[in-house]
């Protein structure tokens, strides 16, 4: 099954291998549509990818130094995957290597993890951060916010204050409602 998936995978051009974010990104930058940049191997290079996310999802922890070496990777999709791998495997270490990477999903995996491992100011101040600066991965930190739970309720007060556009402002008032309802 594996083996036919990933035939299928390759077969179609198979263009979730990117967070949408990443995606919508790319192609922008490039003048494409997601559809003509996943058929161009210099800007998606479906084998690499399909490699790591099989690495991440693995859940194995003898290859977290392979992990590892996807998060200095100079293709954005591939550090996404090493820091979903070390999500996965909860290595908080990894994080702290790419709190600063130029991949807003990268980053903000990266705070996730370190939220869930006792170290929620830092991770907090990583999210806020990337609102700020009106991050283009602002739907994943909402997502983020969200399930995280009650962890996130110091930033609550920030997110309401935001300007957000149309698609976010609907995870905003979502966050917001959970937030009156779990206040009572």
């Amino acid at each position: 099954m594996r083996i036919g998936l990933r035939q299928w995978q390759t077969e179609i051009f198979d263009a979730g291998l990117l967070p949408e974010s990443e995606s919508v990104k790319r192609s922008a930058e490039h003048g494409l549509t997601i559809y003509e940049m996943v058929r161009d191997p210099k800007l998606y290079n479906l084998t690499a990818l399909l490699d790591a996310a099989d690495l991440a999802l693995s859940e194995d922890a003898t290859k977290l130094p392979k992990l590892r070496a996807l998060l200095s990777n100079s293709d954005c999709g591939l550090p996404y995957w090493g820091i979903v791998g070390c999500f996965l495997l909860n290595n908080v270490e990894s994080a702290q290597i790419v709190l600063n990477d130029d991949s807003h999903e990268v980053r903000a995996m990266a705070a996730w993890l370190l939220i869930n491992n006792d170290q929620q100011t830092k991770g907090l101040e990583v999210l806020r951060a990337m609102l700020s600066e009106k991050s283009y991965a602002t739907l994943k930190i909402l997502n983020i916010v969200d399930w995280i739970g009650s962890s996130a309720a110091p930033l609550l007060p920030f997110i309401d204050s935001l300007k957000l556009d149309k698609y976010e402002t609907r995870m905003q008032e979502t966050l917001l409602v959970q937030q009156s309802v779990n206040a009572r």
